[in-house]
C-alpha cells in the first residue's frame, strides 16, 4: 500500500522543505490571527463613533500631494466618519490665508505643503511615518469628540474663510 505523501529522505531534502506539521501550524496561527481581527472589527462596531475634521492643504502640481490625497481617500473610506476639508494653496489666496491662519494658530510657520490638521495635532510633508501618525490620530479621535482644528481659529475669520461650518450637527 503506498503512501499518499512521502516524506523526503534526508538524502533529497533541500535546505528549504519543512516538515508537513509546520505548514499545518501556519494555517493555524493565520486562523487565529483571522479571528482576532474579526473580533477586533466586531467590538469596534459597538463604541459610538464621532466626526473627524481632517484639513489638509495641497498644491497643484505637488507629487507628495498627491500620494497624501491617495492616503486620505484610504483613510475616508476605513473610517466613514472622517470628514476630509482639502484647500489648494498655490493658486487660491484665500486657501492661502487659511493655511496661514491655522499654522498661526498651531505655532507652525507655513515651509511647504502639503500641510495637514487633525484634532491638535499637526504634520508638514507626508511619507509613511505621517500616515501612521495620521491613522493613530484619526483611531484616537474618533472615540470621543475631538476638537476641531478650525476652532482655534477667532469666529470672524473662521466665518469668512471656511465656506461652511467644519463639522456637522
Amino acid at each position: 500500500m503506498a503512501k499518499a505523501w512521502r516524506m523526503r529522505s534526508p538524502k533529497t531534502a533541500t535546505r528549504h522543505s519543512h516538515p508537513p506539521r509546520r505548514g499545518f501550524a501556519i494555517a493555524v496561527i493565520a486562523l487565529l490571527m483571522l479571528f482576532a481581527a474579526g473580533t477586533a472589527q466586531d467590538a469596534s462596531a459597538d463604541v459610538d463613533t464621532f466626526t473627524v475634521n481632517v484639513y489638509y492643504f495641497w498644491g497643484d502640481g505637488c507629487p507628495v500631494c498627491v500620494q497624501q490625497a491617495a492616503f486620505l481617500d484610504a483613510l475616508v473610506e476605513r473610517y466613514p466618519e472622517v470628514q476630509v476639508h482639502a484647500f489648494e494653496v498655490w493658486r487660491a489666496t484665500e486657501n492661502r490665508a487659511l493655511l496661514e491662519a491655522m499654522s498661526a494658530a498651531f505655532g507652525r510657520p507655513v515651509t511647504a505643503v502639503p500641510v495637514t490638521f487633525i484634532g491638535e495635532d499637526s504634520w508638514v510633508g507626508f511619507n509613511q511615518v505621517a500616515g501612521r501618525q495620521m491613522t493613530a490620530s484619526v483611531e484616537m479621535y474618533r472615540t470621543y469628540d475631538a476638537p476641531d482644528p478650525a476652532d482655534r481659529l477667532p469666529a470672524e475669520l473662521r466665518d469668512a474663510l471656511l465656506p461652511e461650518p467644519p463639522t456637522e450637527e
